[in-house]
């Protein structure tokens, strides 16, 4: 998808989620010239562009770069990098800011497109204030010790981080962006390839190296359901709907999944397959701590009791 071009090195895609107009317009473009809005003058730029990043109403888009320098002396790789952030308006850029002297190997707009977070390669998460390129806080540090997984709630008030090399992921409340604060981490047993937050911010989708799919309940850290297999490799990149009920998975097998992952219809589901309700003994025996009720509303409640 080659909206935004790099005259220096290469071309920029154009995230963008599952069932946006956004998505449908760039489905129905056949060509490039139908998708070019702007070219981004990056000539003289040779490192290398590790990640890219546009806020949601694409005025603006970023871009990590890294350079690797070998120490002549002790032979040691060295990164330094560098984010460049363009401001465009009428398919030119209007403004730049640079953010040199981190290592960085991820970006994410906040949707107020004020600010922007980074994830470095020595565990570190920063806010940027956009207005002038400062940092907003100390580092956030992080468990991983690569940042290349990092997503942001739709409202703004959620931060998760993950590494490839890592089974922890990292969520902060970003609600003040000056004062962000640990929410608390999720542990799995396999390490984290790729993660997204729902757009109603309850619930991370996570896929691991081994081709699984989870859903983890934000409040509570807790799974939801079981480790759904997907993929035979890395799962690279897992994407909501903008409804949340679905999620989209592209593997290193080559493969895309498409899950419905609405509890509702999922409940829906259950009841056709079922054709009943719960009764009061499979009640107790799957969700005793909670008051019965009725869990098939297009079904009558009607139980035989023992004995009849």
């Amino acid at each position: 998808m080659a909206v935004l071009k790099g005259t220096g090195t290469g071309t920029f895609g154009a995230p963008t989620e599952y069932g946006s107009p956004l998505f449908e317009e760039l489905a129905r473009a056949r060509h490039e010239r139908d998708l070019l809005i702007a070219e981004i003058p990056i000539a003289g730029l040779d490192d290398g562009i590790v990640n890219i990043a546009m806020n949601e109403n694409g005025t603006m888009v970023a871009a990590s770069i890294m350079k690797m320098n070998e120490d002549e002396t002790e032979r040691k790789e060295r990164a330094s990098g560098t984010v460049f952030v363009w401001r465009l308006s009428g398919g030119s850029v209007t403004s730049t800011v640079k953010i040199p002297g981190y290592q960085f190997s991820s970006i994410a707009f906040f949707p107020d497109g004020k600010t922007i977070a980074t994830g470095t390669i020595d565990r570190n998460v920063i806010l940027w204030d956009l207005s002038n390129g400062a940092m907003l806080t100390p580092p956030l540090k992080s468990d991983d010790p690569w940042v290349g997984n990092m997503d942001i709630s739709s409202d703004g008030s959620i931060l998760a981080a993950a590494s490839d090399d890592s089974p922890i992921a990292i969520l902060w409340n970003t609600s003040d962006r000056k004062h962000p604060k640990l929410l608390g981490k999720i542990h799995n047993p396999r390490r984290f390839s790729s993660l997204a937050i729902s757009p109603d911010g309850k619930t991370l989708a996570t896929g691991t190296n081994n081709g699984n799919l989870e859903l983890w309940d934000i409040p509570t850290r807790q799974r939801i359901g079981e480790s759904l297999p997907q993929h035979t490799g890395v799962v690279n990149k897992v994407v909501f709907s903008v409804d949340g009920k679905r999620l989209a998975s592209a593997g290193s097998d080559g493969r895309l999944s498409l899950l419905d992952v609405s509890i509702n219809s999922w409940r829906e589901r259950a009841c056709t397959i079922a054709n009943r309700n719960l009764t009061p003994d499979e009640w107790n025996q799957f969700l005793h701590d909670e008051t019965f009720k009725q869990t098939c509303p297009d079904f009558l409640m009607e139980f035989q009791t023992r004995g009849e």
